[in-house]
């Protein structure tokens, strides 16, 4: 697994599309699920986890391990959920419950994790068979509302 992700990362860094395809496709799902939570809308969430995407591959040479490429993503997407969030022009007493209310330390990185688990347990979907990766997918979104 190390060995695979030493190999991916390097492949990345070279620009070669089909590792930032594999990164695109592992942290797409779970990106958008965490942007969600801030912006509150799939279809602003899915423009900030695009642009995001944009950005990591412009910069696809200065990314040296699988954890500053997560690092970067999680934190380009929680910043532009707040920046999109300024820009649309919250009055100040919203934006003061919005600071008040905004996550923790804590809640920022269990929201990390949750979203983490939510993309290992696609992973894992995947996996399965096509009639049981069907009924799992089912069950997924009924328990998510993915769609």
């Amino acid at each position: 697994m190390v060995m695979m992700k030493n190999q991916l990362i390097k492949a990345f860094q070279r620009g070669e599309e089909w590792a930032f395809r594999k990164v695109y496709e592992q942290f797409f799902s779970p990106l958008c699920i965490y942007a969600v939570k801030y912006v509150r809308d799939a279809s602003e969430a899915q423009d900030i986890v695009q642009d995001v995407f944009a950005a990591l591959w412009l910069q696809h040479d200065n990314f040296n391990n699988y954890y500053t490429i997560r690092s970067f993503l999680y934190i380009s997407v929680r910043n532009r959920s707040l920046n999109l969030l300024k820009k649309n022009s919250l009055t100040t007493e919203k934006m003061i419950r919005v600071q008040q209310n905004s996550l923790s330390e804590a809640q920022e990185s269990e929201m990390v994790i949750e979203t983490e688990v939510e993309r290992r347990l696609m992973a894992a979907v995947e996996a399965l068979p096509t009639e049981e990766k069907s009924s799992a997918m089912s069950l997924l979104h009924s328990f998510y509302c993915w769609g």
